[in-house]
């Protein structure tokens, strides 16, 4: 991953190491990182492909806008996370994996359907939990680089699954969105393989919150306070029922 930060005067200076990280850490540490790296590069990709689906389907401005702001976002996070990644091993394994940034959602769907399905799967779903995440690390972090990275990065993620809300709230104003129902269970589920059941997070055997690499557990109950406090209420609030989705939740064994 080739990626500049010249001239960027929004990205945080990163102060220097404050304690000293074993080995394990500094690998699982630079690996959570690398990763948001590469995931940060992704989203900057499909929320560019989301302004050009909202200006096809003539969204409003506002949220036009907000849609190009987070692209703009994700990129400068992409710097943020690689930033701190190789403070801790300078050695991307994510540099020839490309973002897929591939639409996400069921064959069959029109251009305006699947618009909607992504901007709740990726965004509302997504970010919420992303933002969850990132408050848990900024809070319990200690090391003052991995504090302020996260930092940087929570008021946008925040501001990200707003833009979500708003577009589930202004598709269920141009129509009937309670179809979404069925496919919750999937947009929970491929955010739980991401975040919880992948093998880098499963089998981690190192963690150390203080510096930001929380335990598989705080994470799994993180997720399940977002879906069930945030994602479900705001579903059900638009008319999409959250009640596969959290019996999905009850039913997976990590919970």
């Amino acid at each position: 991953m080739v990626l500049s930060d010249a001239g960027d005067d929004r990205l945080p200076p990163l102060p220097p190491l404050a304690v000293a990280v074993p080995d394990a850490g500094r690998r699982a540490i630079a690996g959570e990182w690398w990763s948001r790296a590469w995931a940060e590069r992704d989203g900057a990709a499909r929320y560019d492909r989301l302004h050009r689906a909202m200006g096809a389907a003539h969204g409003p401005p506002n949220l036009l806008e907000g849609c190009e702001r987070a692209a703009a976002d994700e990129r400068r996070h992409a710097v943020l996370c690689a930033r701190l990644a190789a403070r801790f091993d300078p050695a991307d394994p994510f540099a020839d994996r490309p973002a897929p940034a591939a639409p996400l959602g069921p064959a069959g769907l029109d251009p305006r359907a699947r618009l909607l399905y992504e901007m709740v799967a990726f965004v509302c779903v997504t970010e919420s939990l992303n933002a969850a995440l990132l408050l848990e690390t900024h809070d319990r972090a200690t090391e003052p680089g991995v504090r302020a990275a996260a930092h940087a990065l929570l008021s946008d993620e925040v501001q990200h699954a707003r833009l979500g809300w708003a577009w589930l709230a202004y598709s269920a104003q141009q129509g009937e969105v309670g179809w979404l129902a069925a496919h919750a269970p999937a947009m929970l589920g491929a955010a739980a393989s991401e975040n919880l059941t992948s093998p880098e997070v499963f089998c981690a055997r190192w963690s150390d919150a203080t510096l930001g690499f929380l335990p598989r557990d705080l994470r799994v109950a993180i997720f399940v306070r977002c879906a069930v406090e945030v994602i479900a209420p705001g579903l059900a609030r638009f008319g999409v029922a959250p009640d596969g989705m959290l019996g999905w939740l009850e039913g997976q064994p990590w919970v």
